[in-house]
């Protein structure tokens, strides 16, 4: 076992169009692994990630910052409007966040909405290069709302493994052994059989999601299929019924092991 701490790079990018919105940088400007946080109070696995950064100048950690919420607010003039900030890397992704998330908008002023959330995924973009490889960490709500269960999140495998069965929008969803609020989504084949060989519930983003108006929802995920990054999300659940530190520990361990980077680095959660 080896323990060191590194001189770490700590930068504050502030964007221009309005600069109450940021970008933490954190850890190894060259490293080929970037973590990428786009929502402030999905932050379960923070402290661990920036504890490994300062041992190993592997990885690179990029956060979205803004008044610690979920979604991010704009402005046009005088009026304020929010956007999903994983849906905002598509012209197609920024218009349905700014319908989804806000009253009904003037077409004129939704056209400029739209242009700006679209410059806000640029800026972010545009400091996330060169990355080889991107990982998306995320957290999630226990189940799914109408699960039968009383769940009151999005995210589930047994829900996309449901939506598979019948509209098939993803190339591919395996069934792991944890709960099914931790998983990883995956842009290439190899990886999805690697995590699922681990036994992890695995999602395989749909090669044809950056072009069909249908599967185009804004998200790195789409973008990154387009542009052909490898890229990782991965979910687990962080509500007041329970958070999955452990599994998303282990989660990221694994992770780490798939792509050669240093496991036996002594942290601190």
């Amino acid at each position: 076992m080896f323990l060191f701490l590194l001189c770490i790079y700590q930068a504050e990018i502030s964007w221009s169009c309005q600069p109450d919105i940021k970008l933490e940088v954190y850890g190894t400007p060259e490293a080929d692994v970037v973590f990428f946080f786009p929502h402030e109070d999905e932050n379960l696995i923070n402290a661990f990630l920036k504890d490994y950064a300062q041992k190993t100048p592997s990885i690179r950690l990029v956060f979205l910052r803004q008044m610690g919420q979920r979604n991010i607010w704009l402005k046009l003039g005088g009026i304020h409007f929010q956007v999903d900030p994983n849906r905002i890397y598509t012209r197609r992704g920024c218009l349905r966040t700014v319908v989804q998330k806000n009253p009904p908008m003037k077409k004129a002023l939704r056209s400029e909405a739209v242009e700006k959330a679209l410059s806000l995924g640029q800026f972010i973009l545009s400091q996330l290069d060169p990355v080889k490889i991107l990982v998306a960490c995320h957290n999630n709500a226990d189940g799914y709302f109408y699960d039968g269960k009383q769940g009151w999140g999005s995210v589930s495998v047994v829900r996309y493994y449901e939506n598979q069965l019948s509209c098939k929008p993803f190339d591919g969803v395996s069934f792991g052994f944890g709960d099914e609020d931790d998983l990883f989504w995956v842009t290439q084949k190899e990886d999805f059989q690697y995590l699922s060989d681990l036994h992890y519930h695995v999602v395989l983003e749909n090669a044809n999601s950056a072009t069909d108006p249908y599967l185009d929802d804004g998200s790195m995920s789409v973008y990154a299929a387009r542009e052909g990054w490898r890229y990782f999300n991965v979910e687990a659940q962080q509500d007041l019924r329970g958070d999955h530190l452990d599994e998303e520990i282990q989660m990221i361990r694994d992770l780490f092991m798939l792509l050669g980077l240093p496991q036996e680095v002594e942290i601190h959660k």
